[in-house]
């Protein structure tokens, strides 16, 4: 039986941190001209399990962004202090 995935509507569970912010891409707000989105699948033991583009990408070197956030490590998202699974969006903005 997989394990239950959290989101952000839990207001119980923490949320997983980046053990390396400079992995991530930079969330510069609203002021590029197009956002991208990617959903990522971060397992119980801080390493991202799956990810997909949640958003139609900008531009095609925005695809390479999902291969290198296979990558990445989180400290785990916690549920009652123990770690579970968490759904997490990813959100950037880019210039055309």
């Amino acid at each position: 039986v997989d394990a239950p995935v959290f989101d952000a509507s839990f207001a119980d569970v923490v949320p997983p941190v980046p053990m390396d912010a400079k992995a991530l891409p930079p969330n510069t707000g609203e002021n590029g001209s197009a956002q991208n989105r990617m959903e990522l699948l971060v397992g119980a033991n801080g390493r991202v399990e799956g990810v997909r583009m949640a958003s139609r990408p900008a531009r095609m070197s925005d695809m390479m962004m999902l291969s290198g956030a296979k990558n990445w490590v989180f400290r785990p998202a916690t549920k009652d202090g123990k770690p579970v699974r968490y759904r997490l969006p990813i959100t950037w903005s880019v210039s055309q």
